[in-house]
């Protein structure tokens, strides 16, 4: 069974083999670990669950490491000769594997030859490492599962806590789970990112959250909010609260600073008594929130909306004069010809995209509809979209302006326009104004890197300009 849950962060930095006296600058995260320690040590744990958010990360599933031996070093941080070896648990591994397919909760268990065809190594990461590391100087007479989060939604994050949770039940085991992430990376100008008053609220937010038990406020903060504060730990902190579902939650939290820019938090959090799920309060405010969205849409999202709806539960094309016959407004469509980009999100989390930089149809409500239905069952970096999700999901569409031939980074600006990369056949695109693409150089770096392309290569350049409908 899991006896309690660590949150903690994981820079580097605060050991004293790579801080090298700069760790002294966050001596309240070296408390705070300190009595993290403490408490793993008088538990005695069998297994410590480690989720990290810096392992081999994928947009559609969870990754755990699947070799009955894991390493890893401290290479990235000039230190290779500081390593770690542990032994993961593979008989929960199988175990897990079975439950969450059951339970709909894509999962990769990466083995080193699925590594190999991914083009990444099964080895252990800094987000588990750090924590580990520390731990150990207390107690290492334990086996590990380590887990990567996802781009999946908040509530599969909180959903795979829970099954943790019923796996580890049926056990023998006693365990730990290690939730490892930092706070807001934006609380000084000379921090890792630009300083945003947004950092301060949010690690506030998570704090009081933290301290009280609130799940809710927690699991709900404010997309906005997370994403402006360039936080890595909420969705790790998540699984965590997902292991404690149904048990009332009893916390000790240790310590807060940002000494160095970044957020680090330390607490311990213990099952109580039973109490009801949040599941279904959870799943009631993001189905309320998507039904206010709904309300607001632009007719050319509900026509996306309508089209992903139809394929995924009837297995249907949207036919154009059936939406033209429920929605007069969108008559203008049949007179327009674009190409158009259609995006998935679940709370926040994309979920899907595909698109066209110029029209492929007979007119633009055609390709809204196809790429609309593209981007919900034919995106390769997910899954097809389930019946269940539907409710949960908004929409973007961005009608593409023709773009037009460039020569120079100067003539792009990622917050206006979008842009196309060509080289030997290869087409990689980005759209405009995508959060944490704030350079030129930067976005057309991620466009070769969709397309395959070498970042040295010198390739043909386009930008365009897009109509975008999303909801506020």
């Amino acid at each position: 069974m899991i006896v309690g849950v660590a949150l903690v962060p994981h820079p580097p930095i605060i050991l004293e083999e790579i801080g090298r006296g700069e760790e002294r600058k966050a001596k309240e995260t070296l408390r705070g670990m300190e009595a993290v320690k403490k408490k793993i040590r008088g538990i005695e744990p069998d297994l410590i669950i480690c989720i990290s958010p810096h392992g081999a990360f994928f947009s559609d599933g969870f990754c755990f490491l699947d070799e009955r031996w894991v390493h890893g070093d401290f290479g990235s941080f000039g230190m290779p000769e500081l390593s770690m070896k542990k032994e993961v648990a593979q008989e929960l591994n199988r175990e897990l594997e079975e439950v969450l397919a059951r339970e709909g909760i894509p999962a990769l268990f990466l083995t080193g030859e699925t590594a190999k065809e991914y083009g990444i190594k099964a080895e252990l990461d800094h987000g588990c490492m750090v924590p580990l590391k520390m731990i150990d100087e207390g107690y290492e007479s334990y086996r590990i599962l380590h887990i990567t989060v996802s781009g999946l939604s908040r509530m599969a994050h909180y959903r795979l806590g829970m099954v943790l949770a019923k796996v580890l039940e049926r056990s023998n085991l006693n365990a730990v789970v290690v939730a490892s992430g930092d706070l807001s990376h934006a609380l000084k100008e000379k921090g890792p990112y630009s300083y945003h008053p947004s950092g301060s609220v949010f690690d506030h937010e998570i704090r009081e959250a933290i301290r009280k038990g609130d799940v809710f406020s927690l699991v709900t903060i404010d997309e906005g909010l997370a994403t402006e504060a360039a936080q890595c730990g909420l969705p790790s902190f998540l699984v965590g609260l997902g292991v404690l579902d149904g048990k009332h939650i009893h916390t000790e939290l240790f310590s807060y600073e940002g000494p160095f820019g970044v957020g680090y938090l330390t607490a311990f959090l213990e099952p109580g008594n039973p109490m009801d799920s949040w599941v279904e309060t959870l799943d009631a405010h993001f189905l309320q929130q998507m039904e206010e969205q709904k309300k607001e849409e632009d007719p050319v999202l509900r026509l996306a909306r309508r089209a992903i709806e139809e394929k995924v539960r009837h297995r249907h094309r949207l036919l154009w004069r059936t939406a033209r016959e429920e929605e007069e407004s969108i008559h203008d469509l049949e007179e327009k010809r674009f190409g158009a980009f259609v995006s998935i999100f679940e709370s926040g989390q994309l979920r899907g995209c595909i698109g066209t930089t110029e029209p492929s149809y007979e007119h633009l409500g055609e390709e809204i509809i196809a790429n609309a239905i593209a981007a919900a069952m034919h995106d390769p970096r997910f899954l097809p979209i389930e019946p269940k999700e539907l409710p949960f999901l908004s929409v973007k569409v961005d009608v593409v302006q023709p773009p037009e031939a460039i020569k120079y980074l100067a003539d792009l600006n990622p917050q206006r326009y979008g842009v196309v990369v060509e080289w030997e056949g290869r087409r990689g695109v980005l759209l405009p104004r995508l959060k944490g693409v704030d350079t030129a150089t930067e976005q057309v770096r991620i466009a070769k890197h969709k397309a395959g392309i070498p970042y040295e290569e010198k390739v043909k350049m386009y930008r365009f300009e897009v109509i975008r409908y999303e909801n506020k």
